[in-house]
Formats: structure tokens, C-alpha cells, sequence
């Protein structure tokens, strides 16, 4: 899943860091990507 964060885009997949957190879960149908930390919408 492609994330615009922090004014840059990344791919993203489950198990990857961004920005000191973890992503845990992708749902690509409500487009929200879970991370120990919260949601990125």
C-alpha cells in the first residue's frame, strides 16, 4: 500500500517501520493502515 507521511510517500506492507512505529494490519477497502500507534488514514 503506498502512504503519503511526513511529506513523502512510502510502500508499505505489514511488519514495516515508519516513523518509529510498526504497521500491523493494512485494510485496503476502509484505506486505513493500523500501527502500534494508531491509524493512518
Amino acid at each position: 500500500v503506498w502512504v503519503r507521511y511526513g511529506g513523502k510517500v512510502y510502500a508499505l506492507q505489514v511488519g514495516d517501520s515508519l516513523g518509529g512505529t510498526k504497521v500491523v494490519q493494512i485494510d485496503m477497502h476502509n484505506r486505513v493502515v493500523v500501527t502500534t500507534n494508531g491509524l493512518i488514514r
